[in-house]
């Protein structure tokens, strides 16, 4: 999700949660069709490496939004609103 659609912290947190618990899930069933003999070892290991990409993925995302949110000042649940110094021209260009 962009991070332009966020309002608060928790949103990302939130967000990330959600994806760490689907690859969970999705790690569970594969096992889960391992053991049952419906995947080879060699498929479950590509199945493996793609969920600890995807998790990655997921933290390097995760961390980028939540260094804009702060930049940009955003509320947090747990804190007092932060001061930040930094004040690039454009977050978005890539």
């Amino acid at each position: 999700m962009p991070v332009k659609n966020r309002v608060k912290i928790s949103a990302s947190v939130n967000w990330f949660t959600q994806e760490l618990t689907r690859l969970k899930r999705f790690d569970f069933d594969n096992q889960r069709k391992f053991t049952a003999g419906q995947l080879t070892r060699s498929q479950l290991e590509l199945l493996v490496e793609s969920i600890f990409f995807n998790g990655f993925r997921s933290y390097e995302g995760f961390i980028r939004e939540v260094f804009i949110l702060y930049c940009l000042e955003k509320k947090s649940t747990k804190r007092p609103n932060s001061k930040s110094y930094l004040k690039p021209v454009n977050f978005f260009a890539r």
